[in-house]
């Protein structure tokens, strides 16, 4: 981690499949004071998760191949890493409309502990990092 302001700086990885959204996001979190580390899919996000060890991850919920939720639920039972690290949902799926519409998402979101935050794109630039800010108190 490196130094800034007298404090630490926090590591932030973001894990979405939409280069636009992880540039845009890795803007943000910059100008916030924060560094920031990228993965396009669960399985590299498990890699950066046991290679950088990141304070917080953001992370979208539809990608190629295994959805956010499963990643989700695989980065809180992978052994060798740490846990509790807080997760930020950022993705463009509606939170309630498909909730009531998909039963089988249900079903994902019952297998991992909420996460810290949800946020819908687009979002406020502030409102996401307070609630990074809230994360990694």
């Amino acid at each position: 981690m490196s130094e800034r302001e007298g404090k630490m700086t926090k590591k932030i990885l973001v894990v979405d499949d939409e280069k636009d959204v992880v540039d845009y996001l890795t803007t943000v979190l910059k100008y916030g004071g924060y560094e920031v580390i990228s993965a396009s899919n669960v399985d590299e996000a498990i890699e950066q998760v046991k290679a950088e060890s990141p304070d917080l991850i953001t992370l979208d919920i539809i990608m190629p191949g295994k959805t956010g939720i499963k990643g989700f639920e695989k980065l809180r039972r992978t052994s060798g890493i740490r846990n509790d690290i807080p997760v930020i949902v950022v993705t463009g799926y509606q939170q309630t409309e498909h909730h009531q519409m998909n039963p089988e998402f249900l079903m994902e979101v019952k297998t991992v502990p909420p996460p810290a935050a949800f946020f819908e794109k687009p979002f406020e630039e502030k409102e996401f990092l307070a609630a990074v800010e809230r994360a990694l108190a």
